[in-house]
């Protein structure tokens, strides 16, 4: 009942509150951060969206908003947040690898497997990867490489390829 008025909300914000700083005073603070997995993405942008740092009470950290924040990073397909008490947050990250660069629309845009869009700003350093060119051309973009790369002498020599008419490619 003391929840559903704002009086109690507060009250009940206080002592949780109250809570996690007893439980940090007694020494349940994060004293080590651990990262797997992480390739591409910047490690002051991992921690940021940890929200967290050695010191900080280790119940104070809410996994499900730093797994919501870490993936709501670009090069960050999913992650895994863990307290292991007393004091370490394990954090395991599965980061996008990219595939291709996507033609559509007059836009060039970096894809993955999945034909999801890598939101960077210069694609020069990705030169090397084929284009796929047109709009529904990213989805099946994973299927075109594997099957170039069943045939090497052929893969060798495509630098791009276009959908035509949602069935084949040129």
């Amino acid at each position: 009942l003391a929840s559903r008025m704002p009086a109690g909300q507060e009250a009940l914000a206080q002592a949780t509150d109250r809570f996690i700083a007893a439980t940090g005073a007694l020494g349940l603070v994060v004293s080590e951060i651990e990262v797997q997995g992480r390739e591409t993405t910047d490690v002051g942008t991992v921690m940021a969206a940890l929200s967290a740092a050695r010191g900080t009470p280790i119940l104070g950290v809410s996994p499900s908003r730093a797994k919501e924040q870490l993936e709501s990073l670009p090069w960050v397909r999913s992650a895994t947040i863990e307290r292991r008490l007393p004091g370490t947050l394990f954090v395991r990250l599965a980061e996008r690898h990219p595939l291709a660069v996507w033609q559509h629309g007059g836009i060039l845009q970096l894809i993955d497997r999945e034909g999801a869009v890598i939101p960077v700003d210069d694609l020069s350093r990705f030169a090397h990867l084929p284009t796929v060119v047109g709009d529904d051309a990213a989805p099946y973009a994973a299927a075109l490489i594997d099957m170039l790369t069943s045939q090497p002498e052929l893969a060798t020599r495509v630098t791009a390829a276009v959908r035509v008419g949602g069935r084949r490619w040129n």
